[in-house]
């Protein structure tokens, strides 16, 4: 074998694998930067990733493959005899004569150098050591900063995300299955379904955690709020509208009792029924009523208690007509707020709030009930809505109500006593 070529081969051989080597380098250093973006993703948004991909040392495992990748690449690759002869020029500082002597060898370029010039290229060749030729034009730098990378990540590998550790698929299928059949349940508000089925999605999509179940569940918690607050702000409303049969008919309904609640609505009925002159309400004092009824079934609607907002909508029609067939839309509006006081104990607040708890124990969430949820569903819901006692009766006559019914002014005279009683609940 020619001495040029032998010696340029040796040269070969250390130069494929030093550039091998910085290939490598350069597929671990995009290792680590594919490694830091899933790091970020498994941290901030780990819902994102499929629950093998959120594995906090698959980032690290990544440098090692990049490095293997483009190792294995480079060194399939290879080099030619020119790129050795001129790395040996450059590290040798032979001012390109090996290139030049193997060009003239090959016959590429004739007649540039004689026989004497090419021996002493071959005799250069023959003294090269190729362990001790400075090859690498980058390797130090590279492999420090790929030092670094593996130091970054292999931090970045203890920081938990901040969604928290992934939610066990079992147990979110179990949670998710319950509040997606009490989301079910017709007499659950609107709003209160709607955030029941988010939640549920929620805890079905793939590579859930256990921050976003938190979030999930307490948006329930927080509508039940919202929806409780609502509801009792409509009945306050109504409540507060002055007039003695319908604070009679909130009385009752308060308790439950539907057949006093009917009772006053049947007497308010017949009060608007009558003309004032037998003891009946003025069109004045109808037209307010109406008003504080149309006011009080506008904050129903947007409470979306739609049954009482249809009732309350139809009795102030009655009751602005002064109709003769009264009785039967208040005798509904009486039916409407004796449910819609009870809708605490009876149309499943208590269990949704309930499922809920039940569903984050599942999923080993804290299952306490957040303070201002406890107090709007549990502390409000369990006092009683205060009733006003009206400013004065609609005939002019003034009434306070009391403990005991209704406190009725000396000045009245016996015969008017029994109609007092009658129109403000005694």
């Amino acid at each position: 074998m020619d001495s040029l070529t032998a010696g340029l081969k040796s040269v070969r051989r250390r130069l494929v694998a030093v550039r091998a080597a910085e290939a490598g380098l350069v597929g671990a250093l995009l290792g680590a930067v594919a490694g830091a973006v899933l790091t970020l993703l498994r941290i901030f948004v780990p819902q994102v990733l499929p629950v093998w991909a959120a594995h906090p040392v698959l980032p690290l495992v990544l440098v090692p493959f990049g490095f293997v990748d483009l190792f294995v690449i480079r060194l399939l690759e290879g080099t030619s005899l020119r790129d050795a002869a001129l790395a040996a020029d450059r590290a040798g500082r032979l001012k390109e004569r090996l290139a030049t002597a193997l060009e003239v060898r090959d016959g590429c370029r004739p007649g540039l150098l004689d026989g004497r010039l090419l021996d002493q290229a071959r005799e250069a060749a023959e003294h090269l050591d190729a362990r001790r030729l400075p090859l690498a034009t980058s390797l130090g730098h590279r492999g420090k900063a790929v030092l670094l990378a593996v130091l970054v990540l292999a931090a970045a590998a203890f920081v938990p995300p901040l969604a928290g550790p992934p939610l066990e698929p079992r147990a979110a299928e179990r949670a998710a299955r319950a509040l997606e059949n009490l989301a079910r349940d017709g007499t659950i508000a609107p709003t209160i379904r709607e955030t029941l089925e988010r939640t549920v999605a929620r805890l079905r999509d793939a590579g859930v955690r256990k921050g976003d179940a938190q979030r999930a569940t307490s948006a329930v918690y927080q509508s039940v709020a919202r929806a409780e607050g609502a509801r009792r702000e409509t009945l306050r409303a109504v409540a507060e509208i002055d007039d003695p049969d319908v604070r009679r008919i909130v009385r009752a309904a308060s308790r439950g009792d539907s057949s006093g609640a009917a009772g006053a609505a049947a007497a308010l009925a017949e009060r608007v029924a009558s003309d004032a002159a037998s003891g009946g309400m003025p069109p004045e004092a109808r037209q307010r009523l109406a008003d504080s009824l149309t006011g009080a079934a506008a904050a129903a609607g947007r409470a979306e208690l739609t049954d009482l907002e249809r009732a309350l909508a139809a009795a102030a029609d009655a009751v602005r007509k002064g109709d003769p067939k009264a009785a039967e839309p208040l005798g509904r509006l009486a039916a409407a707020l004796t449910d819609a006081l009870g809708k605490e104990r009876s149309v499943g607040v208590a269990a949704v709030v309930a499922a809920v708890g039940q569903a984050r124990r599942t999923l080993d969430l804290a299952a306490s009930v957040p303070p201002a949820v406890a107090e709007a569903v549990a502390g409000r819901a369990a006092r009683p809505i205060p009733v006003p006692p009206p400013a004065a009766a609609s005939n002019g006559v003034g009434a306070a109500t009391g403990a005991g019914g209704v406190q009725i002014p000396a000045g009245v005279r016996p015969e008017d006593r029994e109609v007092v009683r009658r129109y403000f609940g005694g």
